[in-house]
């Protein structure tokens, strides 16, 4: 009953809002061609917020228009702030943060310089849409045909500042009424647009392997010249009153939609699977650097950090032990081990290989079995002055999507990393001690 509700009092508008948070948004962010520790950094922190910020965004649909729905929907806005030196990928996100504060507008009840409510909310569409999905498919497009010989890299770097200039230009013309930023700004953005989207049909779509990817985006390129022109058409109309152009709900019912569902949804999900086709498109990797100065030789340290034996005094806690492969003793090249212990209240095993083996300098091992989508643990031993820096670098993706992103933000790598610096204190204590 309370669906079907709320269902009924949902305009296209609030639909198409919706679908770009809890759909396009998710997929995307997955996308986004940021390069830099920094930006990483970053861009893992949104998208592991930004499932909290979407199920802000419902709770404030569910309430009425007012200080509490625009409290709730001001938690969106929190996931939209990563900083790139990139301008295509960080004018995305920028875009999208400012797509997150007219939707909260919106629910506030708030008309910005006078707008309409119905303006309000659709500002909130354009630059989750024509901002966000829009300028990032423009960046992937770029990063695709970067390289490639002729005038490709070109257009598709101008097709990119065509969509970083466009959008900010539309949303002048609109707080403005300047009769220059009303035309040019959708001008400005269709060009982009278009150009983005003949690219991705004729230039990279015929490159990638997986079908499907290569149909969406087609599709995707073809039904985004209609809304396009429409939108140009409105544009030219606020300034030229007698051209014909659609009124507000029919321009959200034809040019909204070809643009959320059959541009933007569409040519995310093209993006998604050419990219996971390419085996560039995997869950976040999670990861854990210490550092820990020993004093005693690389050699002891790196076969204490093998010792099986020793692994599991230092894991006493947990009761963790050996019950499969090497049992005791130090492990070798290609050797495995099974662990079993007890971690966050349940049995676990996890099952790990050597794959790498160069001693004393350095060794890897990798999970073949367990909890985990994967782990690797690189130990590193560099001699120093002291003896020995050892470093661990720890790298798993947790299980469940998003629920699991989420989990390792709230709990578990603060789990992981005190279980590493407890092993690592154990080590050392073990290294120092019969030097």
């Amino acid at each position: 009953m309370m669906g079907a509700a709320l269902a009924g009092r949902l305009t296209l508008i609030d639909l198409l809002l919706l679908l770009g948070v809890l759909v396009v948004v998710p997929l995307g962010m997955r996308l986004v061609p940021l390069q830099g520790r920094l930006a990483l950094r970053v861009l893992c922190v949104a998208r592991l917020a930004q499932p909290v910020g979407a199920l802000a965004v419902v709770v404030a649909f569910i309430l009425p228009a007012g200080w509490i729905a625009g409290a709730i929907a001001l938690e969106l806005v929190e996931t939209r702030t990563p900083r790139t030196a990139h301008l295509a990928p960080a004018a995305a996100l920028v875009y999208l943060g400012i797509g997150a504060a007219w939707l909260v507008a919106s629910r506030l009840g708030l008309r910005p310089m006078g707008f309409s409510p119905a303006i309000v909310e659709l500002t909130g569409v354009h630059f989750h849409y024509a901002g966000f999905a829009a300028t990032l498919m423009g960046a992937l497009t770029l990063e695709a045909l970067s390289g490639r010989p002729g005038r490709l890299a070109l257009a598709a770097e101008a097709a990119a500042l065509l969509l970083v200039a466009g959008t900010p230009l539309t949303a002048a013309g609109i707080a403005t009424s300047s009769a220059l930023f009303t035309i040019a700004g959708p001008i400005v953005l269709a060009a982009g647009v278009l150009t983005t989207a003949a690219l991705s049909a004729v230039a990279v779509a015929p490159g990638i392997g997986h079908r499907g990817s290569r149909w969406l985006l087609r599709l995707s390129s073809a039904a985004v010249v209609v809304p396009m022109l429409l939108g140009v058409d409105y544009a030219l109309s606020r300034v030229f009153p007698t051209l014909p152009a659609l009124d507000i709900p029919t321009m959200a019912l034809v040019h909204g939609d070809l643009n959320a569902v059959a541009f933007s949804l569409m040519g995310i999900l093209g993006w998604t699977l050419a990219l996971r086709g390419a085996g560039r498109l995997e869950h976040e990797v999670a990861m854990i650097h210490l550092e820990t100065v020993i004093a005693a030789p690389p050699e002891r340290c790196f076969d204490l950090a093998r010792d099986v034996d020793l692994h599991q005094r230092s894991t006493a806690a947990s009761g963790e032990r050996a019950v499969a492969g090497v049992t005791a003793g130090l492990l070798g090249p290609g050797e495995q081990v099974t662990w079993a212990a007890r971690h966050l209240g349940m049995e676990r095993r996890l099952t790990s290989r050597i794959t790498e083996f160069d001693r004393p300098r350095r060794f890897v091992d990798e999970m073949v079995d367990g909890p985990f989508e994967s782990v690797r643990h690189l130990h590193t031993f560099e001699p120093v002055d002291a003896g020995t820096r050892m470093i661990d670098v720890f790298e798993y993706r947790t299980p469940f999507g998003a629920i699991g992103r989420i989990a390792d933000a709230l709990f578990l790598r603060r789990y992981m990393t005190r279980l590493l610096l407890g092993r690592n204190a154990y080590l050392k204590r073990m290294a120092e001690e019969t030097v």
